[in-house]
């Protein structure tokens, strides 16, 4: 339930403000982020930006900022804990990295939200299939 006054956001506004917080953090940083809802795990790869006048400056300052720039930080999402793995050197600080963290989890988090609702409204799942906690069964039973 929900605080009264306060306004849900529907699953597919929730899904684009973390989508939103992504980009805004490469942006911001140089980064590029892409996200890989088709799989399983649930995966995000952050990797330098490749624009043609990024990766010249990228590689002229590589030492400087101490990248590679074939780096690539790939996160997993499973169960509600996000794993990380760092492909070659990567310079990142550790607020960003947990900012990046914060955001791809509550972006996973609300990506479930948004399917679980088309499954149920699209009818892909019938109720008659489902598993279901009967209070009343228990308490009488």
């Amino acid at each position: 339930m929900h605080k009264k006054g306060t306004v849900k956001m529907s699953e597919r506004k929730q899904y684009m403000k973390f989508v939103d917080k992504l980009e805004s953090l490469s942006k911001e940083n140089e980064l590029s982020v892409r996200f890989y809802p088709e799989e399983y795990p649930l995966r995000l790869t952050i990797k330098p930006y490749t624009g043609v006048g990024s990766q010249m400056s990228l590689l002229e300052n590589m030492e400087e900022r101490g990248t590679h720039p074939n780096a690539v930080i790939t996160m997993t999402y499973i169960e509600g804990d996000v794993d990380y793995n760092v492909s070659a050197r990567f310079s990142i600080s550790d607020n960003l990295l947990g900012g990046y963290t914060k955001a791809f989890k509550n972006l996973c988090t609300a990506w479930q939200a948004l399917i679980l609702k088309e499954i149920h409204t699209s009818g892909m799942v019938r109720q008659e299939d489902l598993s279901s906690i009967d209070e009343e069964a228990r308490d009488n039973g």
